[in-house]
């Protein structure tokens, strides 16, 4: 749907995406938990890709007043490098990879209003250890996000969302001990929906649509944790989805980037099979990315995942 973060399925990844999320659940949820994968650059390469797992486990229950606990591992495979020497010979082959370990936590904190945060720790290694390459070395990180989620009843089938995710607040990336640090990607996503249900409890239409801000810390000393010296542009995502008797969905929408971030857009489409047994429910999805831009593009795109929940009897 756009690849929205702020808002969209409630499912464990939201600990990625917006870790408010994690206390809204349509079903009475007890434990998820969630796998995906995705090549990144498969016009290009067939080793780049990253592999996300997340679980999310209710440690309070009551409805309205549940509070989840999230953990989560990703893993970006960088795929393999070549460094070779003045003569063209190859001197290095590496595979640079890049993992975060995440745990989250999320309640509603009043009525309609959700509350989220995750920590992570981030571990780069973009060079090995080997003499060639001295002065560099991998690279650790923490950072916080911290989300919002507002949901409200306008009918007795429609409600409106809305969510704010503040993402990659952090310290920074150090490769070397006499270069620069780099600062983490941080973003501000705004988001605002509207469900309506269909034919059935079990069956709604999704439309929504949300504001990505970019900062890049530029303070003097580059040592700032907050989003100061932010250059401009804004990015967009708008997206729909449709869910028919909790069983199929179909998914579709566009993200814009910001100039930032590259100008190259994507559209987005993707589908969703859900099976229920015994108080449990097992969902597949899958998604898929085209550039808007194909010259300028990694190529089409696509996300495969599997989720397993149960669900209070």
């Amino acid at each position: 749907m756009g690849n929205m973060k702020s808002i969209g399925i409630t499912d464990a990844f939201s600990l990625y995406s917006n870790p408010a999320k994690l206390s809204y659940q349509e079903d009475i949820l007890e434990n998820d938990i969630s796998v995906s994968y995705s090549p990144v650059m498969p016009k290009y390469v067939n080793d780049m890709n990253i592999f996300s797992i997340a679980s999310n486990n209710l440690i309070v229950g009551g409805r309205g007043q549940e509070s989840f606990l999230a953990f989560g591992f990703q893993y970006f495979s960088i795929g393999a490098v070549e460094f070779t020497d003045k003569q063209g010979n190859v001197s290095q082959f590496l595979r640079p990879k890049e993992m975060s370990f995440n745990i989250g936590y999320s309640m509603e904190v009043i009525e309609h209003l959700h509350m989220g945060v995750t920590l992570k720790g981030i571990y780069s290694k973009l060079v090995s250890s080997e003499p060639t390459v001295d002065l560099y070395k991998s690279a650790l990180a923490g950072a916080i996000d911290y989300g919002l989620y507002f949901e409200y009843p306008v009918a007795d089938d429609a409600q409106i969302n809305a969510g704010y995710v503040l993402k990659n607040l952090g310290t920074k990336l150090k490769y070397s001990e006499e270069g620069d640090q780099t600062g983490l990607p941080t973003t501000m996503n705004l988001g605002l929906g509207y469900t309506k249900r269909i034919i059935d409890d079990n069956s709604y239409f999704f439309i929504g649509a949300e504001a990505n801000k970019p900062f890049f810390p530029s303070d003097r000393n580059n040592t700032s944790l907050l989003p100061v010296g932010a250059g401009g542009g804004i990015g967009y995502s708008v997206g729909a989805e449709l869910m028919f008797r909790s069983i199929f969905s179909a998914m579709a929408g566009y993200d814009a980037k910001s100039p930032e971030f590259g100008s190259v857009g994507y559209l987005t489409t993707g589908v969703g099979i859900n099976t229920y047994f015994n108080a449990k429910k097992l969902s597949v999805t899958a998604s898929f990315l085209t550039p808007s831009k194909k010259e300028f593009s990694s190529g089409n795109i696509y996300r495969l995942g599997l989720s397993f929940s149960i669900l209070e009897n």
